[in-house]
Order: C-alpha cells, then structure tokens, then sequence
C-alpha cells in the first residue's frame, strides 16, 4: 500500500514560495481536467515502486509483500508492506516503517483498505476508493497519531505498454492537525515483461512537490520484482533520495 510520501525533506524557506505555487497549479481545476483527459486515452497497475496507488487490487485469496530500503540526505529507513485481496473488490493492507533520521529514532505503522468495485467505470477509466491511518512510536517511548487520510484512485491503459495513475484525496498532517489536499500522478511504461520504467510526482499542499523516477526489472514476471527509485523535492537539491526495493506478488492464502 504506498502510504502518502511525507516532504522527504524539510522545507527551505527559500524553496517553500516556489514549492506552494507548483502545488496549487497541480490542484486547479484546469488541471485536474486535463489529466483525466489523459486518463481517458484507454485499467493499468501501479503499486510499489510507485507511490501513487492504482485503481486495482491483489485479487480474492492474494496476498503480496513488498519491501524496501531508503536513504536520504541524512536518513535511513527500512519498510515492510503487507497486502491481501478480500474478495476481488476490496484489499487490505499495512506498512511498518523504521527509520533513524533524527533523535529519538521512530516506528511508523499504517493501516489501510482499498476498495475497487469491478462495475466502477468511467468509459476507459477504471475508479477506487483508499484510506488510511497511521501511528507513530519514537525510541524514547511517546507516541502520536500518524498520517491518515483518503483518496480517489483513477487509472488506465495509455496503449503501447503505457499505463497512467491518479490519486485525488485528503490527509491530515500528523504533526498539527490540520488537513491538506493531494495530488499523486504517475505514469508507466512496460517494454517487456521484465522491465517497467516510470515518472511521477506527489503534490500535497503546503509541502514541497516531490518527483520521483524509477524502474523495476521482473526476476519472475508478476512474482518476484527488484526496483530501485530516485527521487527529490522540487528545488531542494539536498533532498535526494533513493530506494531499493523487492517485491513478492500471487501468495495464495486460501
């Protein structure tokens, strides 16, 4: 389940202006017409690598794992993410993230559902439903509540092995309360059915934009996956960060 990416840095204040009007460009409305103009060109799926989430699910008696290690600027953190299909129409999930970027280290757990109907359709595109909560644990015993939030999941077949993503929604911002509009859009290409490469980018107002590239080669095509990611906050140059990743997809549990 790729949780909502929090700034993957704090933000500059030289950066903030800059970062904010990208943001609200992303959210116009103008916009977001535009790219379901896109979305309509032909349903696809998304998943880890990608932070943005797919209109689609692990499938009735599916479970998957997906794991991977992230290295930033001046943080390292290790993510294990569970799924499983109940049902063809609903998909839960979980996220355990450790990460040592500051003192006292933490413990984040996410907890979310998605729920794609088979009949939600828009022409070509394909429509879902996600939500999530999350709890944070820091070494030194204090906990807080975690991010959570919900959004619209829309994709589709771009043709000629493309595929596009988007994910319209709100969260709250663990660290005051209050609530922000998002905005993940992702785009992907499949050459052969080893190799998958893609671009996006996760806007949340008041946050810098984050892009992010990155490919996925198929040890065993839709089992076993190797990814690796790099990416960074709109004018934050010391923002960099990049992952690698393994995913273990089709664990039958009924």
């Amino acid at each position: 389940m790729p949780r909502q990416k929090e700034n993957i840095l704090s933000s500059h204040p030289s950066t903030e202006t800059g970062s904010r009007v990208l943001v609200l460009r992303l959210l116009r409305p103008s916009f977001i017409a535009a790219t379901l103009s896109l979305l309509s060109l032909g349903a696809a799926q998304a998943g880890r690598p990608l932070a943005t989430d797919d209109a689609g699910t692990a499938g009735a008696g599916n479970c998957q794992i997906e794991s991977w290690w992230q290295r930033g600027h001046d943080s390292r953190s290790v993510v294990v993410a569970p799924a499983c299909g109940i049902g063809d129409a609903v998909e839960v999930n979980a996220e355990l993230e450790r990460s040592n970027s500051a003192a006292p280290s933490q413990t984040d757990l996410a907890l979310g559902a998605k729920w794609v109907d088979p009949g939600w359709k828009l022409g070509p595109l394909a429509l879902g439903l996600r939500a999530w909560l999350g709890q944070t644990r820091f070494s030194d015993g204090n906990h807080r509540h975690g991010e959570r939030g919900a959004s619209l999941l829309v994709s589709t077949d771009l043709g000629g092995s493309g595929a596009a993503h988007l994910n319209l929604g709100r969260l709250r911002d663990p660290s005051d309360g209050s609530l922000h509009n998002l905005l993940n859009l992702a785009l992907t290409w499949k050459p052969d059915e080893r190799w998958l490469a893609f671009a996006e980018v996760n806007a949340v107002r008041h946050n810098p934009t984050d892009q992010f590239v990155g490919v996925r080669y198929w040890l065993h095509p839709e089992v076993l996956g190797l990814d690796v990611t790099l990416g960074q906050s709109a004018g934050q140059p010391d923002s960099r960060v990049w992952t690698l990743g393994l995913g273990w997809y089709g664990l039958r549990y009924l």
